[in-house]
C-alpha cells in the first residue's frame, strides 16, 4: 500500500517502542523522514494506518525533540518532558538558562515553572496584539453606531448591522477563547501563588 521505503521505516519505528531517550530520537527522526518521503497530505492517514502504540501528540513532540537535539545536543539524555519543556525557548534564552541551571538535576515542574516565567512577556505580547484587533473592530462598531443615530436607516440596514455586530461578537469570543488556548499550550498559564 505505501512505499517500501516507508513500511520498513514503520517496522523500525515499532521495534523501537522502548521510549527510551535515544530511541524517541530515532523514531522522531523516522516520522520526519516520512513526512518528507510520503505525497503532501498523506502522512497523517499513515500514522493512522500504522497503529502506533503512541497517539499523534506524541508523535509531534517526538519528531520535534528530534529536529531539536540536533541544534541542542544537550537536551539528549534528559528526557521528553524536559526537552520537550527546553525547546520552548529560543536560542539565547536556552543558552542563558542552560549556563545559568543544572537542567540535568532540575525536576520537570521546576524547569516548567521557570521557563513559564520567562516567557511570560511573549504572551503579553500576544496578548497585546488580541486586545488590538479587539479595539479596532470595536472602532468600527462605533462608527456604525453613529451612523445609524445620524441617519434612519432601513429595515434591511438595520438588520445588516444586527448581523454585524452579532459576527463581531462571535469573534471577539473566538479572539478570547484563542488567546486562553494558546496560553494553555505554550504553557503561559499564571503560576499558583502561595
Amino acid at each position: 500500500m505505501y512505499d517500501p521505503e516507508v513500511a520498513k521505516i514503520a517496522e523500525s519505528i515499532k521495534a523501537k517502542l522502548k521510549f527510551s531517550d535515544e530511541n524517541i530520537i530515532e523514531i522522531g527522526d523516522e516520522l520526519n523522514e516520512t513526512k518528507k518521503i510520503l505525497p503532501r497530505n498523506s502522512w497523517l492517514r499513515w500514522f493512522d494506518d500504522e497503529n502506533f502504540s503512541f497517539s499523534l501528540t506524541q508523535a509531534r513532540r517526538f519528531m520535534r525533540i528530534a529536529k531539536g537535539v540536533i541544534e541542542r545536543p544537550s537536551l539528549v539524555g534528559l528526557g521528553v518532558a524536559k526537552a520537550d519543556i527546553l525547546l520552548r525557548l529560543q536560542g539565547e534564552e536556552f543558552e542563558e538558562f542552560e549556563k545559568e541551571n543544572d537542567i540535568g538535576k532540575m525536576s520537570v515542574s521546576i524547569m516548567s515553572r521557570c521557563v513559564r516565567e520567562i516567557k511570560k512577556p511573549e504572551a503579553s505580547t500576544i496578548l497585546k496584539g488580541k486586545i488590538s484587533t479587539l479595539n479596532s473592530r470595536m472602532h468600527e462598531i462605533v462608527s456604525l453606531l453613529e451612523t445609524c443615530r445620524d441617519f434612519k436607516l432601513h429595515e434591511k440596514d438595520v438588520e445588516d448591522l444586527k448581523n454585524f455586530l452579532k459576527n463581531t461578537i462571535s469573534e471577539l469570543e473566538a479572539i478570547e477563547n484563542q488567546v486562553e488556548t494558546q496560553s494553555d499550550e505554550r504553557g503561559f498559564a499564571p503560576l499558583p501563588t502561595k
